[in-house]
């Protein structure tokens, strides 16, 4: 069985909530956190506090914006990375997941970096005379303030799959070439809101209000839904490094920002078990159904939370639901898993057979889908709200509960509801994430990154490293490791080593 290795890019929306029960939007977000936490590393060098030492954050260096600098920094004990990302006008506090090899691993990895983010917010924002709390939330989709679409920030929650390099070109597509796979995998993308939106307001200007939509990220201006990077296929050069030589990353960037962890496996797990069909070169084998315009079928689909709405099908006088598209996809993927022409991992074929329940209840009633979905978990708590302060979508105090939603803390929305619940909805136990807390299972290369990062914690060094390179000190440059499934490197380990003596030496000499 070939294991897919996976990643996950959280971008974190930041407020401060006053004293009077207001919120103010910092306008540099990523600097706004990541600046005080630079300071406090440099204070505590010798002294650091208790979860700091047990974080191992290892400053990243010799970069700058031209903004300024750039606030990038690796955790040891995880070997994921927190920084400042800027897109445009954005400047984003951003949280990338090591490499996994299992989606269970990644959902793990992910709500790790929550926990890292949150307990960071206690360090360096303690509760103050004229701040309450400073409120983090796993998605950008702002829409306390205003009423223009302009003002609303959502930049979603980016996936990143390992695939073959010749992806492309491996199967025959009866002519139809690299466009039309484009075209497959964008369906895949924009029918699985169905399951995997995370639901919010959206002001409609053409009718003046407020509605609510399955998936906000529908409503971006960012196309195209996904990229490659590195690799032949890549349009990022730069990101050569990441996979090792026969391989690139499919990026996807149109997801939104889930808290249900069975939700984001079902993201994972059906665009997982595509790409098998696509490297094992059987597509044609399967009759799956393609959106005749995938990237406006998008906001489409997503305005209509009865999804009932219909889309034209490529290539066919007929228009489909969003349900029905999605259920024939986990059809078509059910009967590619039976062939056993690969091996599918046994979590990826759960997945799918999860999905295709789902598809049944979603087609009897949307509301079914309670609590399966964050869109309709999310509506049926906003909504439930709303009725008890007598209020409609329009009131800012809905808006607020729609941001609060995905607030990391225990006073979230969600985890509250999580919270008040008799059977969790959790993979795993609190008792396990609070014993581990950042200590997750990674792919091999990221396991090996952990031992060097903690080496230069311990040593009071910054690196230069990046995912697939290792900077070596004695050596002055780096070592490569493109291969994810690669856990052992000699001069990596003698790397360890002189950081390992370096730090003895700097104690001895106090």
């Amino acid at each position: 069985m070939e294991e897919r290795i996976v990643g996950l890019e959280t971008e974190y929306g930041l407020s401060v909530k006053m004293a009077d029960g207001s919120f103010v939007h910092p306008p540099y977000a990523g600097k706004y956190f990541l600046e005080p936490l630079e300071g406090l590393l440099a204070e505590q060098k010798n002294h650091r506090h208790p979860f700091l030492e047990k974080a191992g954050i290892v400053r990243i260096v010799g970069e700058k914006l031209v903004s300024g600098p750039t606030f990038r920094f690796w955790i040891a004990a995880s070997g994921g990375k927190l920084y400042r990302d800027t897109i445009g006008p954005a400047d984003i506090l951003e949280y990338a997941t090591p490499e996994c090899i299992t989606i269970r691993d990644l959902v793990r990895a992910e709500q790790g970096g929550d926990r890292l983010v949150y307990e960071l917010s206690k360090i360096l924002f303690p509760i103050g005379e004229n701040a309450s709390s400073v409120v983090i939330t796993r998605t950008n989709w702002d829409a306390i303030n205003g009423n223009s679409l302009s003002e609303i920030k959502h930049w979603g929650n980016h996936e990143n799959y390992q695939v073959k390099d010749d992806f492309l070109s491996v199967y025959a597509m009866r002519g139809r070439g690299s466009a039309y796979l484009m075209k497959l995998l964008n369906t895949l993308l924009v029918t699985r809101i169905v399951l995997t939106g995370l639901g919010g307001l959206l002001y409609d200007r053409t009718n003046t209000t407020w509605r609510y939509v399955v998936s906000p990220r529908a409503f971006s201006s960012r196309l195209p839904l996904f990229t490659f990077r590195g690799g032949k296929i890549g349009n990022h050069s730069g990101d050569s490094h990441d996979c090792p030589e026969g391989f690139a990353r499919l990026h996807v960037f149109s997801g939104d920002p889930l808290m249900l962890p069975k939700a984001t496996q079902i993201r994972f797990g059906l665009v997982s078990v595509f790409l098998r069909m696509c490297e094992a070169g059987v597509l044609e084998e399967y009759s799956l159904p393609v959106l005749e315009e995938p990237e406006k079928a998008f906001p489409f689909f997503s305005r209509d939370s009865s999804l009932r709405r219909r889309a034209s099908l490529y290539g066919k006088n007929v228009s489909w639901t969003a349900v029905q598209i999605l259920r024939e996809w986990a059809e078509c993927l059910s009967r590619f898993i039976e062939s056993r022409r690969v091996e599918v991992p046994l979590e990826e074929r759960q997945i799918v057979e999860r999905v295709l329940r789902l598809c049944d209840v979603a087609e009897r009633d949307s509301f079914l889908l309670y609590p399966y979905a964050d869109w309709m978990l999310k509506r049926t708590l906003l909504e439930q709200y709303c009725r008890k302060k007598k209020i409609d979508f329009g009131d800012s105090r809905a808006r607020f509960f729609d941001v609060l939603y995905s607030d990391i803390s225990p006073a979230g929305i969600y985890h509250r509801w999580r919270s008040a619940q008799k059977k969790s909805p959790l993979l795993f136990s609190e008792e396990e994430m609070d014993r581990t807390l950042l200590q997750h299972q990674a792919a091999p290369r990221a396991e090996l990154r952990k031992k060097h990062l903690r080496a230069l914690d311990r040593a009071g060094e910054g690196t230069r490293n990046e995912w697939g390179k290792f900077f070596s000190f004695p050596k002055k440059d780096f070592y490569l490791v493109r291969d994810p499934l690669c856990g052992t490197h000699t001069g990596i380990e003698e790397e360890i080593e002189y950081l390992k003596k370096t730090s003895e030496k700097k104690c001895a000499d106090k």
